[in-house]
């Protein structure tokens, strides 16, 4: 729906003088589809915050897929009985992850104000930050780090990054955290691993291979976390809902050209997953592809890891079937090899297996859209700590022992690409 140019500047208006979202006795419940009926009735739930503009809507934290498996659902304080009611309607097993979630915010906030500037993996950074430590990388090894632009953003940023080359010929490590805003802990652990690789001591098959990184493809809604909804997902461009209730933004790993809108993504501008009006219909999607395909290479070398969060899993193609890709047992062998390393560090469990089977059927995202383009031959989707205790507000002394797991998970994943090429 096009929308006038009086209404657009009005929305624009609008959204300059809010202020922050408050989640004060927000609830995070953590509850358990057990069959197909379960699951449908919770697509239905999903489906009444249509038309909803503010925070009072059911947030679903993490997305509906196939029984058995969790859902998490922030649910605002004036819907706690309606949520009840719903959940012993339809039988459904349930749990209370998070009892106030703006008490999460609130603690998160009070150390950022102690932040240093200037990187040290201690807390978390703000777009402009993370910037300067990428400038400053190119700076201080002038001859290996090339700074990038990858894209633009709806509301005029750079979608910045850095090319690492250690050698002539050497295979590629494609890496991209941040798609989703109020997923931080992305681009916290991977510019300390970027820092490690480097810096740090490492074993010399990290310097095999060069690497292109971009620790935030979505910077506007990176942004917008810090200074009005920390809980914000999407980009920020205007919409006009399905039911005249004006919206912001597209879901970003909705967007990509490959199955667009096919399964598990929204027709409507107000729903966290909407896929937008087209394909690349995103100035970041759009731009972004339009950079990578004109630097990767057309042959079998490339290695795509796309950085999000949380559930601890480690994801291959396809999301939009069932139906395994061409390269499925190499992906099952190697995704095993990276979480058997990824555990070995502090314990934490990872699954491994297709993002449609893994968590849930999705399309027009960023990873399959490179795999299928470029024919990587690993592509690997992350889902980073946690498994719901803080969910997206995970407290920072986490940044870097996920940063250490990440480092192993690499490694095991270089050794095995490795392997594959002898």
């Amino acid at each position: 729906m096009r929308m006038s140019i009086f209404t657009l500047l009005s929305l624009l208006v609008i959204s300059a003088a809010a202020e922050k979202a408050r989640f004060d006795k927000y609830r995070v419940h953590s509850v358990l589809p057990r069959n197909v009926q379960q699951v449908e009735a919770l697509k239905g739930l999903e489906l009444t915050n249509e038309a909803s503009t503010s925070n009072d809507y059911y947030n679903f934290w993490t997305d509906i897929g196939l029984p058995n498996r969790y859902v998490d659902i922030m649910v605002p304080p004036h819907k706690r009985s309606e949520f009840n009611s719903f959940i012993e309607e339809n039988n459904i097993e349930q749990e209370i992850k998070i009892e106030n979630v703006q008490q999460l915010i609130d603690q998160e906030e009070s150390m950022l104000r102690f932040r240093s500037n200037s990187m040290e993996w201690k807390n978390y950074h703000k777009l402009e930050e993370i910037y300067d430590f990428l400038d400053n990388l190119a700076k201080e090894y002038p001859n290996i780090v090339k700074p990038v632009v990858g894209g633009k953003t709806y509301e005029g940023r750079l979608i910045r990054g850095i090319e690492i080359n250690f050698g002539k010929n050497q295979s590629k490590v494609l890496m991209e955290a941040g798609i989703h805003a109020r997923e931080w802990i992305g681009p916290a652990s991977t510019t300390w691993m970027i820092n490690e690789i480097l810096k740090g001591k490492l074993d010399p098959v990290f310097k095999r291979f060069n690497y292109l990184y971009f620790p935030i493809v979505n910077p506007d809604g990176y942004v917008y976390t810090w200074t009005q909804n920390r809980m914000w997902r999407k980009t920020r461009k205007p919409y006009m809902g399905n039911r005249g209730v004006a919206c912001y933004g597209a879901d970003p790993n909705r967007n990509w050209n490959f199955h667009w809108n096919e399964v598990g993504s929204s027709d409507d501008p107000c729903s966290e997953t909407y896929a937008g009006p087209s394909a690349f219909s995103e100035v970041e999607t759009r731009t972004l592809a339009e950079y990578l395909t004109s630097v990767s290479s057309e042959q079998k070398e490339d290695i795509y890891l796309a950085y999000h969060s949380y559930s601890q899993l480690i994801m291959y193609p396809w999301g939009y079937t069932e139906e395994p890709s061409r390269n499925d047992a190499i992906f099952e062998k190697v995704a095993k090899a990276a979480a058997d390393a990824l555990y070995k560090v502090h314990k934490q469990i990872f699954e491994v297996g297709s993002i449609a089977t893994a968590i849930y059927p999705t399309s027009g995202t960023s990873i399959e859209w490179f795999y299928n383009k470029f024919n990587a031959t690993i592509a690997f989707a992350y889902e980073l700590r946690d498994t719901g205790k803080h969910g997206f507000l995970l407290p920072p002394e986490n940044i870097i022992p996920c940063g250490e797991e990440q480092i192993a998970s690499l490694k095991a994943i270089l050794d095995e690409y490795e392997k594959l090429k002898n």
